[in-house]
């Protein structure tokens, strides 16, 4: 996977070939896993809009948020893609620390 809103977004998938993203991906693979070899098949594909990016300062709004919830309803607990990552690896985790904080297990809710 290139691109996304830190490689400049829609207008860096626009401004490159298809041949420049194989390059890209085969360098990076290259580097990355030491693989040296070259593939036997190659596809690029352009998902506009795949992945979404949270605006600036959204970590700043969630502490805050978690902040007051604590002080205010401390049963309450935010968790999910909105919050902390959107992958699905950080869902699950979101969730696990969602549900660690009530079941004791300080160090897994990140509150240590």
């Amino acid at each position: 996977m290139t691109g996304g809103a830190t490689m400049g977004g829609k207008k860096f998938v626009d401004d490159h070939s298809d041949q420049d993203f194989m390059e890209l991906a085969i360098r990076n693979i290259r580097d990355q896993l030491g693989i040296r070899g070259d593939p036997l098949d190659v596809r690029v594909s352009r998902a506009y809009n795949a992945i979404p990016q949270y605006n600036l300062g959204h970590s700043d709004a969630r502490d805050e948020a978690r902040r007051v919830l604590r002080e205010q309803t401390p049963w309450v607990s935010i968790a999910g893609s909105a919050y902390d990552g959107v992958g699905l690896n950080d869902c699950i985790m979101s969730g696990y620390k969602a549900a660690d904080k009530y079941l004791g297990n300080a160090y897994l809710a990140g509150e240590i």
